[in-house]
C-alpha cells in the first residue's frame, strides 16, 4: 500500500530501562562476590524482579560479571621407582578385595591376603559383609599364625 519492499520495513525498537536491573545486580554481585550467573538471576527472581534469564544474562555480561573459569589443578609427576622386594617370607603382605553377584542377585565380597616375597596366597575371607573391624581381626589372626 505504501509502497515499501517488506524486506527495507523494521519496527523500531524501543529500549528498555535497565538501570534498576544493573543497580540490583550490581548491589548482589558486591554482597555475594563468588555466585555465578543463575544464583543471582534466582535472587533476583526471589526478590520480586520478573525477569527473563536471557535479558539478566546480557546485562551480566555487559558489567562485566562473568566470574573466570576454574582451572584443574595440575597434579606434579612423581618419581618412578621400583617396587622394594622382601628378603624373607611375612616382611609384607598385600591385601586384595574382589566381589561378585550370586544368581539370586546378592554380592558377596573376598579379602585375599598374600605373601609379598613368595605370591603364597595366606588366606581367603569371604562374606556378604567385611567391614574393617572384620579384616583386622583376619589379620590378627594371620600374623598369630605365622
Amino acid at each position: 500500500m505504501v509502497g515499501l519492499a517488506r524486506g527495507s520495513y523494521h519496527p523500531v525498537a524501543h529500549g528498555r530501562n535497565d538501570e534498576p536491573l544493573q543497580q540490583a545486580l550490581r548491589a548482589l554481585s558486591g554482597r555475594h562476590p563468588g555466585w555465578g550467573f543463575w544464583k543471582l538471576h534466582y535472587r533476583l527472581r526471589k526478590n520480586g524482579l520478573v525477569i527473563n534469564h536471557k535479558r539478566t544474562l546480557r546485562i551480566y555480561r555487559a558489567l562485566a560479571l562473568n566470574l573466570p573459569r576454574r582451572l584443574k589443578k595440575r597434579v606434579l609427576a612423581r618419581v618412578k621407582r621400583p617396587l622394594a622386594v622382601p628378603e624373607a617370607a611375612n616382611k609384607s603382605w598385600s591385601l586384595d578385595f574382589t566381589s561378585d553377584v550370586l544368581t539370586d542377585g546378592r554380592r558377596f565380597r573376598t579379602l585375599n591376603v598374600l605373601d609379598d616375597y613368595n605370591r603364597e596366597l595366606l588366606g581367603v575371607e569371604i562374606d556378604f559383609s567385611l567391614p574393617a573391624s572384620r579384616v583386622v581381626q583376619v589379620l590378627t589372626r594371620k600374623a598369630a599364625n605365622s
